[in-house]
């Protein structure tokens, strides 16, 4: 059976990250992976997730190369 990919919410990944809701968008802002459109409208994009595996990925680059 194939793995399901977990997806967040900003508050979700900001408590599993240790950050706040304000400092998870302005690392989306630089380029923090989520799903859906960036439209802005609906589900695909008001109310984008963020994928687990990979944003817990690009922050730990994201952190190791602002050192």
């Amino acid at each position: 059976m194939p793995r399901r990919t977990v997806t967040l919410t900003q508050g979700e990944l900001s408590d599993r990250l240790g950050l706040t809701t304000r400092q998870v968008r302005g690392l989306t802002k630089l380029g923090l992976p989520r799903e859906g459109a960036p439209s802005g409208k609906g589900r695909g994009g008001r109310f984008r997730r963020y994928l687990w595996p990979q944003a817990r990925d690009w922050y730990f680059t994201f952190k190791k190369v602002r050192r």
